[in-house]
Parts: structure tokens; C-alpha cells; sequence
């Protein structure tokens, strides 16, 4: 908690959340909330491993009324390298908050998301909304073969993004590719930006779908964007 060693020496480590055939599932939750709501919350640890679970607060429950996370990873917490592959995540917004279904805040050594996949119920949110959020200082960053699934319809005004990546490292690589975000329907002036990566590292972006896109009265799209030194 305390810890000023790096790598953390403190911090609960190694931590799994699902295995092939032992995934967990996380239903109905954040309906009527006034605060925030999380299906799977980290802190204070490192190289967690989170994968194969299903997080759905949109089938056959309420739909969020505060801000909603499906996997949320805050500062302080990090270090080593972060797993996220084969989880199923499918949000329902029915407020103005936002709706983000991985969202890493915080640093690694390397970071890996792979083959989840995405989808919205009802989406009310105006609010700035990702599928995938990576904020971080990290050397390493594989985000591959994630989808979404289904026609996501967003009603109200303001963004969603499907891949948002902040703040590399000097050194090191990024890997975006073969992620497929489309059906996605923007109404009443929302927006989509499918991949926006900001770092000065050398950055591979390759095999990206973003289709099947329809735009509402003055809805806007950016498919793909980088931001930096080195775009390969």
C-alpha cells in the first residue's frame, strides 16, 4: 500500500480472475447506483491475469445510473505485466455517465488485451466513453483480435472510442492490430473514434476493421489516429 520499491513488493501479485472453463460471471449490477460501479476492480496489485469472464449489466437487469466500468484498473496500482484476453463484456447505460469496458489507468511493463469482446445495450451516455483505455507508462502494449459483437446504437451526443491509448514510454513497441469495431450506429450527434494511440514509441497499426458505421445528423467518425514520433 505503502511501497516505495519498483517493481511493488507490497502489492498482492500474480492475482488470476478466470480461467478457460472457470470463468466468472458478472451480471445486473449497477442498476439504480448513485456512485460508481465496477464488474472487475483492481488496485494495489500487479501482474494480474484477467480472462475468460463474462461482465453483462444489460440482460434481464437495470441499466446503470452512475458511471459504469466493466474491467477498472486505478492509480496506484500496476507494475509487471497485465493480462486481459477472452473476456465477454456487455454494458448498459441508461444515464448520462460514462460506460467503459477496459480501462487501465496506471503502469506496466508490458500490457496485453486480446480476443474480449464488446457490446452496449441501451447507451444514454454523453460522456466520454472507451472500449478500451490504456493510460500509462508502459514499454510494451499488444492490443489484438478484439471485436465487438451486434449493432451497438448510441443515442446521445459525445464520443466512444473503440481502442484510446495515452502516455508510452520512450522506448519499446505498440501492436494494434486485427481489432474489428463496427456496426456501430451514432444518433444525435455522437461520435466514434475507432483507434487513437498518442505515444512517442515506435507503433505498429496494421489489419483494423471500423465498418459498417451509421452516422446520425452531425455525427462524426475518425477511424484511425497517431499521435507521435514513430507510426509504422
Amino acid at each position: 500500500y505503502n511501497d516505495p520499491a519498483y517493481p511493488p513488493v507490497l502489492y498482492d501479485q500474480n492475482i488470476v480472475i478466470g480461467m478457460p472453463s472457470s470463468g466468472n460471471i458478472i451480471r445486473n449490477y449497477g442498476g439504480n447506483a448513485a456512485s460508481v460501479t465496477c464488474g472487475i476492480y483492481l488496485n494495489y496489485i500487479t501482474r494480474p491475469n484477467v480472462s475468460y469472464n463474462t461482465i453483462n449489466n444489460a440482460s434481464s437487469g437495470t441499466n446503470a445510473t452512475s458511471t459504469l466500468y466493466g474491467i477498472y484498473m486505478p492509480q496506484p496500482s500496476g507494475g509487471g505485466d497485465i493480462i486481459i484476453n477472452d473476456n465477454n463484456i456487455t454494458l448498459g447505460q441508461g444515464s448520462t455517465s460514462t460506460a467503459n469496458c477496459i480501462f487501465l489507468n496506471t503502469y506496466f511493463n508490458s500490457i496485453n488485451i486480446a480476443n474480449n469482446t464488446f457490446g452496449y445495450g441501451t447507451f444514454a451516455s454523453t460522456s466520454y466513453s472507451y472500449m478500451i483505455y490504456c493510460r500509462n507508462a508502459t514499454n510494451i502494449l499488444n492490443v489484438t483480435y478484439n471485436q465487438t459483437t451486434g449493432t451497438i446504437t448510441k443515442t446521445a451526443y459525445g464520443p466512444i472510442y473503440g481502442y484510446y491509448g495515452n502516455a508510452g514510454t520512450l522506448n519499446g513497441t505498440i501492436n494494434i492490430s486485427n481489432n474489428n469495431f463496427s456496426n456501430i450506429s451514432l444518433q444525435n450527434g455522437s461520435s466514434l473514434y475507432g483507434i487513437y494511440q498518442e505515444s512517442p514509441q515506435s507503433t505498429h497499426i496494421l489489419n483494423n476493421t471500423i465498418s459498417n458505421i451509421t452516422m446520425g445528423t452531425n455525427s462524426f467518425l475518425l477511424g484511425i489516429q497517431q499521435v507521435g514520433n514513430s507510426l509504422e
